[in-house]
């Protein structure tokens, strides 16, 4: 499930979903979506 889109269009729209989930201010929501986030920018950056 990796998207093909290149990583700095993936870092402005993690970013921007970060920037909305914090305006939410639900603290579970934007937890699970900064950890799915993250998750997917380790993946993309990491040699593998």
């Amino acid at each position: 499930m990796r998207p093909k889109t290149p990583r700095r269009s993936h870092f402005k729209i993690v970013f921007k979903r970060i920037g909305f989930g914090l305006k939410l201010r639900h603290k579970k929501i934007c937890r699970e979506w900064i950890a799915a986030d993250f998750i997917i920018l380790f993946r993309l950056t990491s040699p593998v």
